[in-house]
């Protein structure tokens, strides 16, 4: 489930733990035009939501590697819809120097 969301889902090596998570789940729904039906439902991590990970020093040309490439691909289902959408270590976040 979303909620269990561990480092190795993302494709992060094992020694890598998740120190923190604010989720917030969602469901969505979909039309599938050329069929005229439904999608199946897809549960998602709404916008907003936040993982932290811990991970040791010396993995860290590895998972710049990993993030980056996540960063750019996204991540799950229906990419081409817009989902799967991320941000790694965002501006916001970084402490400036005044």
């Amino acid at each position: 489930m979303l909620g269990n969301i561990q480092p190795v889902d993302l494709g992060l090596p094992d020694t890598v733990e998740c120190c923190t998570a604010f989720l917030t789940p969602e469901v969505v729904a979909g039309w599938n035009a050329a069929q005229g039906l439904p999608k199946p439902d897809t549960h998602t991590l709404g916008r907003g939501s936040v993982l932290a990970f811990c991970a040791p020093k010396s993995l860290e040309s590895e998972l710049q590697e990993i993030l980056h490439k996540l960063e750019s691909e996204g991540l799950g289902e229906r990419p081409a819809e817009g989902f799967g959408q991320l941000t790694v270590c965002h501006s916001f976040h970084l402490k400036e120097g005044k």
